[in-house]
């Protein structure tokens, strides 16, 4: 068998063309290039926890968890905090609008045919990851997408972003739909999207 390196890529690549699409005046939610139009709230139905040392919660499936927990082959979610606390933050139900909205583009090198386990990229940070080795026959080019939303409360000026984000294959431009979006939240958060006005600065 022959090794093959895993290497998670955190620059983020803005992509062109990334208006906001609408048809009729109103946003269409399931085109690539769609993204949350500022001013959109995301609506936390419940107390959410962080744990020490943690400045962020993870959602799939309608499921907070660890990043432990998720399965990075499915679209999940991640609220982020400011900093890290030696002592469990939490997060109070809230109403967060999205300030402004974008995409990333992460490149992961190479990546097996079949799901490889006990890989971890980029654990808590979305940041940039060491190159992982396993084995492995042969060899897949795979591309995640996330859409980032900067959010703002008053009250909870500490929760500053949500990210979401997806898999897919180089060819097929993968990308991030709202649909995945809310099946990641579920009932946890929920996410309406304002009137669309055109192109965010």
């Amino acid at each position: 068998m022959r090794t093959i390196s895993i290497l998670l890529l955190a620059s983020a690549l803005s992509l062109a063309g990334c208006s906001s699409a609408a048809v009729h005046g109103q946003p269409d939610e399931m085109t690539p290039e769609f993204m949350v139009p500022a001013g959109s709230t995301l609506v936390l139905n419940q107390t959410l926890q962080v744990p020490a040392w943690q400045d962020q919660v993870y959602f799939q499936d309608g499921q907070t968890m660890s990043w432990r927990g998720v399965n990075i082959y499915m679209p999940h979610c991640t609220m982020k905090l400011t900093t890290k606390k030696e002592t469990p933050q939490t997060i109070q139900s809230d109403t967060f609008v999205v300030k402004k909205s974008y995409t990333e583009l992460f490149f992961m090198q190479v990546q097996a045919p079949e799901q490889p386990r006990g890989i971890q990229i980029a654990a808590a940070g979305w940041g940039a990851a060491e190159p992982i080795d396993f084995e492995t026959h042969e060899g897949m080019d795979y591309k995640v997408m996330a859409a980032v939303m900067e959010l703002h409360s008053a009250t909870q000026p500490e929760v500053v972003c949500m990210i979401c984000a997806d898999w897919g294959l180089p060819p097929e431009r993968p990308h991030i739909t709202m649909n995945k979006i809310r099946r990641a939240l579920g009932a946890v958060l929920t996410l309406k999207l304002a009137q669309s006005s055109g192109a965010q600065p």
